[in-house]
């Protein structure tokens, strides 16, 4: 069996690819708003508060790669619920993680075509509207239902969490068309 590389190397491939997806979104995507947009699930809070990473500081770092230097932190109204709903059930878990949302982030409210309708708007489908409704943004989510339906639309670069390892993931076949 093969050894595995060294964790310099592996951080080091990390950081090039990295610079290469936001070299690539810099070069192809017409209007990529500066300072980028990042939206929060609660999931990868919620990972991210519980494992102790530096959630912006981890970020930031993949963003200086490519030159950005300040970021827009966002989270869904539909999410901060969630996450309400989840403290009154687990207090000394998701205290934390609401604070962050709440302290770090600016709060999407919903748009007047989803609060019209009778049904309650998950926080999947609020990502997705704020997704669909911009040039291109970062999300940042644990999510695998949310990761796909993201990475079919194309508008968006996934940001996930491996353990403790912040990683950019690589783009879909829908951003490259």
């Amino acid at each position: 069996q093969f050894p595995s590389p060294p964790p310099t190397i592996m951080r080091h491939n990390r950081i090039k690819a990295s610079r290469k997806h936001l070299q690539y979104l810099s070069l192809n995507i017409p209007n990529l708003p500066l300072p980028p947009t990042v939206i929060f699930d609660g999931t990868y809070i919620t990972e991210g508060i519980t494992n102790n990473v530096p959630i912006m500081e981890r970020i930031m770092g993949i963003f200086k790669s490519g030159g950005i230097v300040r970021a827009r932190w966002v989270v869904t109204r539909e999410t901060i619920d969630e996450l309400k709903l989840l403290k009154s059930k687990k207090a000394d878990i998701f205290t934390p993680v609401l604070r962050f949302a709440l302290d770090e982030c600016e709060i999407i409210e919903p748009s007047s075509k989803s609060t019209t309708s009778t049904s309650p708007v998950s926080s999947v489908d609020s990502i997705l509207n704020f997704v669909n409704g911009r040039v291109y943004t970062f999300c940042a989510t644990q999510d695998t239902n949310l990761v796909n339906l993201i990475r079919s639309t194309g508008l968006a670069s996934l940001f996930r969490i491996n353990r403790t390892v912040t990683i950019l993931d690589n783009l879909s076949g829908e951003v490259k068309r």
